[in-house]
């Protein structure tokens, strides 16, 4: 019964993600933004209806000269072959990838810790932010939060196993993880990750840490190497990805939105907190007010007249395009101006901060509770993939769209400390605690004769490690030492 209503659960959050979702596609205006979305568009028509692996435009002259990574527009080419070209049907797909990724997720977080955990999981990367609106846009990144975690659910599944050494598990974990690189080339050292989670969990096993590197550096070089050599053979040198020539990747972005965008002085730490804020509190709101409003929201319009009037730029008119590319919305002082113009903006705004707040609030409990139940190097390897596409945006790129790959590890995390929001662990201990006295070590026992039952902490001591708890026991502590 518990295992079919487990079912139903998971059944009716994912139908409820997936409206979500089917409701921005269907009322959405502009959902396909961005250069990178036109490049994988162009890349896709030209290999469905010309053959060629271009990034020009159809109508050009193609040359088979692209250098994006093959997977997300060879699919999208597939659709295109077999549905005629249509952006939006690409978006509703899109909804039946989310529906997989959350099954992967659920399985995930139910293999590493439990089925409550899986299913809260699932329930918070429904309604993350950035998870809903790159679910629907037409870029890989969904298809990342496919390939990752499973990956990484085969990667631990090996590491786990007590029967003899079997190839399957790290063969799949392995060619699953050079797919995703081939979706999302940021994804290129990401194999040090696996490295390291091997090193951490089979130290004492050498015979299967050694066997699993060894099919695993195999395969993700056979998967990679075709990719490499067309390009060596274009371009007359080694290289993966137009975005992975990475050391001039990092300096050239890091150098263009630190001078350019956010700090014209040079201030290099203020540039790195402002883009762990980015990263960490990105919620596309802008994107998806402006997708779902675009031509018939007042308030938008209005908003945006203002804001072009006050900078003394020509304004459009109500029926003109209105474009971020001629529009920043990149300052707090533009952001007042839309809070000040548009309350719809003002509430989706605040809307999606809270619910990134309150998952990063599971996200800290479910922390403390994985050290607490013996589970601290799952939750670390979990971590150190969420610092990972930290260290990514905030070094080289600016975009929180590159916190999406990410986001099914910090929601089952997230889920994990959800998972007792509501019920206080029990102790792993006997449910009859021992107590010394002279004659040895006997149960606590009743004035009646009856034996005392232990009682599980009270909610006091989860409210002291919440994040709240820990502001005011380090508050109190300053005060004191004042």
């Amino acid at each position: 019964m518990c295992r079919k209503n487990n079912l139903r659960i998971l059944i009716f959050i994912i139908i409820a993600g997936a409206l979500l979702r089917f409701a921005l596609v269907y009322f959405s205006c502009d959902i396909s933004y961005g250069t990178d979305a036109v490049t994988y568009d162009n890349i896709a028509q030209n290999i469905a209806f010309k053959g060629v692996y271009s990034a020009k435009p159809p109508q050009e002259a193609p040359r088979p000269t692209a250098i994006y990574t093959p997977v997300y527009p060879l699919f999208v080419a597939g659709i295109y072959r077999l549905l005629g070209y249509n952006v939006k049907i690409v978006s509703y797909i899109h909804i039946i990838l989310y529906a997989i990724a959350s099954l992967v997720i659920f399985k995930l977080g139910d293999f590493l810790f439990d089925k409550k955990a899986g299913l809260w999981a699932v329930i918070f990367f429904s309604v993350e932010p950035v998870s809903v609106f790159y679910s629907v846009v037409p870029m890989p990144e969904i298809l990342i939060a496919i390939f990752l975690p499973l990956s990484v659910y085969f990667l631990f599944k090996f590491i786990k196993q007590d029967a003899p050494l079997s190839w399957k598990n790290p063969a799949y974990s392995a060619l699953l993880l050079g797919v995703a690189i081939l979706t999302k080339p940021v994804l290129i050292f990401f194999p040090i990750i696996f490295l390291a989670a091997l090193i951490i969990f089979l130290a004492r096993k050498p015979l299967k840490l050694f066997y699993a590197v060894f099919i695993i550096a195999a395969i993700i070089t056979t998967v990679l190497s075709p990719w490499i050599i067309r390009n060596y053979r274009l371009y007359n040198k080694f290289c993966f990805a137009k975005s992975i020539d990475f050391i001039s990747a990092c300096k050239d972005y890091g150098r263009t939105h630190r001078n350019l965008i956010l700090d014209k002085e040079g201030n290099l730490p203020l540039f790195i907190a402002q883009q762990a804020i980015r990263y960490s509190f990105g919620t596309n709101s802008i994107l998806i007010y402006k997708a779902v409003f675009k031509g018939n929201s007042l308030f938008y319009q209005y908003a945006r007249l203002k804001m072009a009037a006050a900078d003394k730029k020509s304004a459009p008119t109500p029926d003109s395009d209105i474009s971020l590319s001629k529009f920043k919305v990149s300052t707090i002082g533009d952001y007042l101006k839309l809070f000040r113009y548009s309350p719809g903006f003002l509430l989706l705004q605040a809307a999606l901060t809270l619910t990134l707040l309150a998952i990063y609030t599971f996200l800290i409990r479910g922390i403390y509770f994985a050290f607490k139940h013996g589970r601290k190097k799952e939750a670390f390897v979990f971590c150190v993939i969420i610092l990972y596409f930290a260290a990514v945006i905030i070094v080289a790129v600016c975009g929180s769209r590159y916190r999406f790959p990410s986001a099914p590890f910090y929601c089952i995390l997230a889920g994990y400390g959800a998972r007792y929001f509501l019920k206080v662990p029990s102790r792993s201990v006997s449910s009859v605690p021992p107590v010394k006295d002279e004659g040895g070590t006997k149960p606590m026992s009743s004035p009646g004769g009856g034996v005392i039952p232990f009682s599980p902490p009270s909610d006091l001591s989860l409210y002291l490690y919440s994040p709240v708890g820990i502001f005011c026991r380090v508050l109190v502590g300053m005060l004191s030492a004042l």
